[in-house]
């Protein structure tokens, strides 16, 4: 076997993916689509260009089936559980942490559930979490983690992945959101970070599920509840900071119990 051979492959998926899916961004970005139009379009093109792509890279240069990327029954339902304890860690560390601690004024309210918010909860629950996790964490982070073994290894992967996560989300900053630079720096550096959260998620279950019902609750929480709280730009870095340092506590734990009882 040539030398970082699983590198190539994920590589090459994130080369295919990006070629795809930029002048698709760029595509929806000129049709000023409405948030909920943007969801229904966005599905099942995320479903081909993301999932579909990556079980077909995996079967073609892997010859291996769903299983290879983490989509398997053994271990699906505390995987589940795990993320989406890390889904909660992670909300409650950022918005509601330091507020408690100091003591500010905070309002956190429910947005209405109507059928906008019907239809974002259908696209983030049922798309997002599934399609984007299966290319960065099931395949990318695991074909990296192949080739780099060892805990070096995958902090290597997850480092690298973080990377293709928060680059793979350029495109909408830039065509559809059209994001200021610092924004889209901030959106960027926060999507990286929680990559490497969710690589940790990964490599602790070894299962698809814990990563993507992570990010699936996490995506449902921001758009189902508004918090008002005297943020500044310090004061989120430090909460964002915060909410991940919460959500990497538990599979920390696990990784340091297992090792215990070797």
């Amino acid at each position: 076997m040539s030398r970082l051979y699983h590198t190539k492959h994920a590589a090459l998926l994130f080369v295919l993916f990006m070629a795809i899916w930029t002048p698709y961004r760029m595509l929806t970005g000129s049709l000023n689509l409405s948030p909920s139009t943007l969801y229904l379009v966005d599905a099942p093109a995320k479903l081909l260009a993301i999932l579909g792509l990556t079980l077909f890279v995996a079967k073609r240069l892997d010859g291996a089936g769903p299983e290879w990327i983490g989509l398997k029954r053994e271990g699906l339902v505390s995987a589940v559980l795990l993320g989406l304890a890390g889904g909660v860690l992670a909300w409650v560390g950022h918005y509601l942490l330091l507020p408690a601690v100091f003591g500010w004024n905070l309002s956190v309210t429910l947005v209405e559930l109507n059928t906008s918010w019907l239809v974002y909860a259908a696209y983030v629950v049922g798309v997002v979490g599934l399609s984007e996790e299966a290319m960065d964490r099931g395949y990318i982070f695991q074909e990296l983690a192949r080739d780099f073994e060892g805990s070096q290894g995958a902090l290597i992967a997850g480092v690298i992945s973080s990377g293709t996560f928060a680059i793979s989300h350029l495109p909408i900053d830039l065509f559809v959101y059209e994001m200021k630079p610092m924004w889209t720096l901030w959106h960027i550096v926060g999507v990286f970070s929680i990559g490497l959260v969710l690589a940790l998620y990964m490599r602790v279950s070894g299962n698809l599920a814990a990563p993507a019902a992570m990010h699936s609750l996490w995506d449902l929480l921001l758009g189902t509840l508004s918090v008002s709280s005297p943020w500044s730009w310090s004061i989120a870095a430090a909460s964002e900071a915060l909410g991940l340092a919460l959500a990497a506590l538990l599979p920390a734990l696990v990784l340091l119990a297992r090792r215990r009882s070797r």
